[in-house]
């Protein structure tokens, strides 16, 4: 973990789009509340759709529908769930908002309104996805509440009612960790911490869009993106992409039942384009072209 704060990252983003806003900490108080608020209900969901599905597992393991945490809930969200997934959006915001790599869409369809946001680390070689006190300590963005990182749920600790939460994020923290370790440690890497698009608006082609953005800006840096998700649904959307499963994390805690449905928590990783296109000219000649292929996920 690291220990003295990181100053804020420059990225050559290129010509922005007019749809998109590209937040930091000294953007409008108002926008950056209501980016809290759209990752949130993304995160959450609710009876109709799907929210975070390892958030969901963390959280209550008998909540959606079917047992199965990428589909929707079985009754509308409490508030423990919102406050819960509020503080992981929060925790992704004040990293991103600090280098200014916190991204959000406007639909003119909706009079202009944000509909999609995507929080990222940018490429970096000083471990940022892994911070440690001081670097927290430099984070200034608290959230709508104000409360910032201090006020901390109870699934980060034991509790009476369901005792095995705090287990169960602990089994996600170090997944994240080991998934890091073993698959963006050789390389700078554009870190998706979390994107989503509103529950009221998915299925309208938001998170493409958003997610083209995100990948044209890797490509114009040269750099590689990593992500984890969950669900077969989010799977063949990053695999559109260009993004593949490097990992599959089937997730356990003492007395409780695993994350496993769907291969679990996906670790997935992106080339850029230029190394893809290099890749592909290789295959293309014979010469060149491997006899044999390595055991791997490319």
């Amino acid at each position: 973990m690291g220990c003295c704060a990181s100053g804020p990252i420059s990225v050559d983003l290129g010509k922005v789009p007019p749809e998109f806003q590209v937040l930091s900490d000294g953007s409008d108080p108002k926008t950056i509340t209501e980016v809290e608020d759209i990752l949130t209900a993304a995160f959450v969901g609710n009876t109709k759709v799907g929210g975070e599905g390892v958030m969901a597992w963390v959280h209550d393991l008998d909540g959606n529908v079917d047992g199965d945490y990428a589909k929707p809930l079985k009754e509308e969200p409490s508030q423990e769930r919102i406050y819960y997934c509020r503080y992981i959006v929060k925790w992704c915001m004040a990293q991103a908002l600090k280098h200014g790599t916190c991204f959000a869409l406007n639909d003119p369809e909706s009079s202009g309104k944000i509909v999609a946001v995507a929080c990222c680390l940018p490429p970096n070689n000083t471990n940022l996805a892994d911070p440690g006190v001081c670097e927290m300590m430099s984070w200034k963005y608290k959230g709508k509440d104000g409360k910032g990182i201090d006020a901390m749920p109870p699934e980060f600790k034991k509790k009476k009612k369901d005792p095995t939460q705090h287990l169960r994020q602990k089994a996600v923290d170090y997944a994240f960790k080991k998934g890091k370790f073993t698959w963006a440690q050789a390389f700078p890497y554009w870190y998706v911490m979390g994107m989503g698009v509103h529950p009221d608006r998915q299925g309208k082609g938001h998170g493409r869009h958003l997610m083209e953005f995100l990948t044209n800006v890797a490509d114009r840096n040269d750099t590689y993106m990593y992500l984890e998700t969950h669900g077969a649904k989010n799977r063949k959307f990053f695999e559109h992409h260009n993004f593949r499963v490097m990992e599959s994390k089937y997730l356990k805690a003492k007395d409780c039942v695993p994350l496993e449905k769907h291969g679990g928590l996906l670790v997935m990783t992106r080339l850029y384009q230029k190394e893809m296109d290099e890749i592909i000219e290789i295959y293309k000649d014979p010469k060149t072209a491997p006899k044999t292929i390595e055991t791997n996920n490319w």
